[in-house]
């Protein structure tokens, strides 16, 4: 999927993987509608829908547009990711701060950590001075164990660590929290880049030690020594990531899966005090933790005893450079840049007003969020995308009841499921608070007391009854998302914008932009991961041997036909890593077809608008809505570590998997865009 655009390594390297949906309400009728969201200037109609059904839709758009050097990426999410992030620039801009006050609101709190971030005078004139503390105390361990009592020490809770704690719900029972441990953060984007030996990632490799080799000089490290100091963090990384598990074996949530107690990882891993570790990050009692990196853990005290100290001190001083560096002076980011670009192809930063939000939107979210909600997302939008959510429920309701390959025992259990999920759209009923968040004397400290008190927070939870209703992501994200465990949709309000939802759009326009994309959410709760969690989120196998056989031999169908796709030459699609994606965009497509033929009234079915009739309409929707172009650098990260299918692919392939967008567009055996019936594929 496209990225927000951002040079903070750690946000744009998660951010690439997450899959950026919409939302919109139920359209009036065609003959109401006061504008078309379609410029018929953004296609071209020279090509034949059967020809190049993504340039028919998007081919005048595609020759006139150029990716912004800031960018990665550039399409319809990225347009609405720039107007989100000015909308929410000005708001904090325009909140007035008394100089000096003793208890600010949290709108004053973010507008003051805003204006902190633009004030590069005064942020260049400190440089790195604000972390030369905590890098400090790295060099200050002159033991394992000593490293150890870092992780414990107040001012260090939420600094990387090789253990990196998060709450999540139980899979075995979703009414508690629970730890996961996700284990060592690498540089690289993910185990592959370690040990393949592709020549075509060598750009990024070296420019990562490079990269590595200047964070050490600028930690203190005499740069005489800081080429081999950065050879050697490489190869501690690669050693771990020779024992994790890789981005094929973690599509199988049963690989992660691997409960635990603190006193078992105490066996497995005495060199730590779990108790002590887990009290000072606000853990109460002993919580159930997932270790997801089994092997890993087995082998990591053998690993540290094999590693010169240096390399695990400097090992952890990068990881919390590469976390804060967009905190202190540019120097810090232009250091950084060079291996934005090898993995991106980006060719100069962002402003810095956008570098500044994306912090706010970290650290602070909520406060920036209800500024948004209050000027930009009315009550009337909730309402309207509530009713299509339902009317696509309906239909992928009526989907599961078709299906062919599925008995009638595991389909009383998806109804089951489809019937329990919950929605959660626009802005949480309860927005969190920051009175604990403390103004510092600087951008870096400020923001610093607010990731500590949110990580303290967070933690908290763990081992509590889960909060079905807490939300896991800013109002003012442009993404949306399916939580298996809590079994809930997500939509956040800057979401719900033109052009995936158009209040006075066709019903057909709305149903093929947003529609699709509520489709891919829900049918997430029934991909290879989602499958595995019951109605109310707990990891259980709730299908029959005969259903889930016939399920993964379809999926593995998905797995063969996007891994036949060849995106650049030699470079071809993985189906195995991105066959979740694959199928919800399926899946989603067919359901909000369905669900607009069902709601669509009798008097439209014959309409034209834009010279198109609704079916038509629907499939252009769709691919407009996936149009994009790429950098060849991203396209490779992606392809090579994200989950998401390339723009172009998501667009076309699970159209070219319906009858119904044949039947539309009159395509016919011999056209390129044909698939043959028994090629095309039906999951849900």
């Amino acid at each position: 999927m496209n990225s927000p655009r951002s040079t903070s390594l750690i946000r744009l390297l998660l951010a690439i993987a997450l899959f950026a949906s919409l939302a919109a309400p139920v359209a009036v009728r065609a003959q109401e509608r006061v504008q078309s969201p379609l410029n018929l200037a953004d296609m071209d109609q020279s090509v034949a829908p059967g020809e190049d059904f993504f340039r028919f839709v998007n081919g005048g758009w595609l020759d006139r547009t150029a990716i912004p050097a800031d960018w990665p990426s550039y399409g319809v999410f990225e347009e609405l990711i720039e107007r989100t992030d000015a909308q929410v620039i000005e708001l904090l801009r325009g909140v007035v701060v008394e100089p000096g006050a003793a208890n600010p609101t949290d709108q004053e709190r973010a507008a003051i950590l805003f204006q902190q971030g633009m004030d590069l005078d005064t942020r260049n004139a400190q440089g790195n001075a604000p972390m030369l503390p905590f890098l400090a105390r790295y060099d200050q361990a002159t033991t394992i164990e000593e490293v150890h009592d870092l992780f414990l020490d107040p001012e260090m809770i939420g600094a990387e660590d090789f253990f990196n704690l998060a709450v999540t719900a139980d899979p075995a029972d979703s009414t508690m929290n629970i730890l996961w441990m996700s284990g060592p953060f690498l540089g690289l984007p993910d185990v592959d880049y370690y040990t393949d030996t592709d020549p075509a990632n060598d750009r990024v490799r070296d420019s990562y030690r490079q990269v590595l080799a200047g964070l050490l000089v600028a930690a203190g490290v005499p740069a005489a020594e800081s080429v081999a100091a950065a050879a050697d963090v490489y190869d501690f990384e690669s050693t771990l990531a020779s024992f994790m598990v890789t981005p094929e074996e973690a599509q199988d949530f049963g690989v992660l899966y691997n409960p635990t107690t603190a006193a078992d990882l105490q066996l497995l891993y005495p060199r730590l005090d779990w108790t002590a570790y887990l009290a000072a990050l606000g853990v109460e009692g002993s919580p159930t933790i997932i270790n997801t990196e089994v092997e890993l853990f087995q082998t990591f005290d053998e690993i540290l005893a094999g590693t010169d100290i240096d390399a695990v001190r400097n090992y952890l001083k990068v990881r919390f450079m590469l976390g804060v560096y967009d905190l202190v002076g540019e120097d810090m980011q232009a250091l950084v840049f060079p291996y934005l670009q090898a993995l991106y192809g980006i060719e100069q930063q962002p402003p810095t007003s956008y570098e500044v939000l994306d912090t706010v939107n970290a650290a602070l979210g909520d406060a920036a969020g209800q500024l948004y909600v209050a000027e930009h997302f009315s009550p009337e939008s909730r309402d309207r995308i509530t009713t299509l959510v339902e009317h696509l429920i309906e239909a992928f309701g009526a989907r599961i009841d078709n299906l062919t390959w599925m008995t009638g025992e595991t389909k009383a259990l998806a109804r089951e499921k489809l019937a329990a999920m919950r929605l959660q759209l626009g802005f949480p009923d309860t927005w969190v608070t920051y009175e604990d968040v403390e103004i510092g004397s600087s951008y870096f400290e400020t923001a610093m007391n607010a990731y500590r008190t949110n990580y303290l927070r967070y933690m908290g939870m763990a081992g509590k009854p889960v909060d079905p209703d807490e939300w896991i992501v800013n109002a003012q994200e442009v993404n949306a998302f399916y939580n298996p465990q809590t079994n809930s949709i997500i939509f956040p309000a800057a979401f719900l914008q033109d052009p995936f939802f158009v209040s006075d759009a066709d019903d057909a326009w709305n149903y093929g932009a947003i529609g699709s994309v509520i489709g891919h959410e829900i049918t997430h709760g029934f991909d290879l991961d989602g499958s595995r969690f019951d109605a109310q989120g707990n990891y259980v196998n709730w299908w029959t041997d005969e259903d889930r056989a016939a399920f993964l031999a379809l999926n593995d169908r998905v797995i063969e036909q996007y891994s036949a796709i060849e995106i650049l030459p030699g470079l071809f699609l993985n189906g195995r890593i991105s066959v979740g994606e694959n199928v919800a965009d399926m899946g989603g497509l067919q359901a909000a077809y369905d669900a607009l033929i069902a709601n669509l009234d009798p008097g439209e079915s014959g309409t034209l608008v834009d010279g198109f009739t609704p079916e038509e309409r629907f499939f252009i929707a769709f691919a407009t809505s996936w149009r994009g172009v790429e950098r060849e650098e991203t396209l490779r990260t992606q392809i090579q570590s994200g989950v998401h299918s390339p723009s172009a692919v998501r667009a076309v392939l699970p159209a070219q998997n319906m009858d119904a967008f044949y039947d539309a567009f009159d395509i016919q055996p011999g056209e390129p865009m044909w698939l043959s019936p028994k090629e095309r594929i039906v999951v849900w």
